[in-house]
């Protein structure tokens, strides 16, 4: 299944590289987030009768399950439980820049699939107490995940590429792993100062955008835990 999820997502990029390298909007990333959005904001808008359904709770338990052991396993233990200490910086850079877009496009697919499912079973108008924490859980989830797919992550992964090259045109940074020595060759170097300050904002803005988003999936499961939401 992951095989078929990353070779669609990669096949997408490369269609669109082909025949739309001018056009931002028509990259699929935009495409796809636009669509969920667009989704979402119909069942926001519209109130229809409640409907809980075996489908239902299938789609809202396999995403929310899903969407937390991908930001468990990505966020910590491939990571920085692992990667970071194995690889030299340049590689782990390589291999960030290519897994966190996926990341991040399947986090806002399964915050897709949670919210639309309980805004199926429980419509706005519905929202009181325990539904609407869960509700707003839900939105916050998905909003976070939509800002880190098309614009936080993109951010972060340009600039950290940016400063790579730099290191590799001084000859910095190919072997080691983790940070840069002190008194290396481009700590001197105006672009790269800048560079590494707009990558340090875009990087803590994605990171703590990610956190919130593990922490209110955390809270959505403890809310489930606590109050049958769904009948199985």
């Amino acid at each position: 299944m992951g095989n078929v999820i990353s070779l669609t997502y990669d096949v997408s990029g490369q269609l669109y590289d082909r025949y739309y390298p001018k056009s931002r909007l028509f990259r699929p990333i935009f495409l796809s987030s636009g669509l969920m959005a667009a989704a979402i904001g119909y069942q926001l808008w519209t109130d229809q009768n409640p409907r809980i359904t075996k489908y239902s709770n299938l789609i809202f338990l396999y995403s929310a399950g899903a969407n937390l052991g991908m930001q468990i396993w990505v966020s910590f233990i491939s990571g920085r439980m692992t990667m970071i200490r194995l690889l030299p910086r340049h590689q782990f850079g390589l291999v960030q820049a290519n897994l966190f877009p996926k990341f991040f496009f399947l986090s806002s697919l399964f915050s897709y699939g949670s919210l639309s499912s309980f805004l199926t079973a429980y419509p706005v108008s519905t929202w009181k107490s325990d539904n609407l924490l869960m509700g707003s859980l839900l939105v916050g989830s998905f909003v976070l995940s939509l800002a880190n797919s098309v614009w936080l992550n993109i951010k972060t992964i340009s600039f950290n590429q940016k400063m790579h090259q730099i290191e590799k045109n001084a000859g910095e940074g190919i072997t080691i792993i983790g940070k840069l020595k002190h008194q290396n060759k481009v700590e001197s170097d105006p672009e790269y100062q800048i560079t590494k300050r707009k990558f340090g904002i875009y990087h803590s803005l994605s990171l703590t955008a990610n956190a919130l988003t593990v922490a209110s999936t955390l809270a959505q499961f403890y809310l489930l835990g606590s109050k049958h939401f769904f009948s199985l």
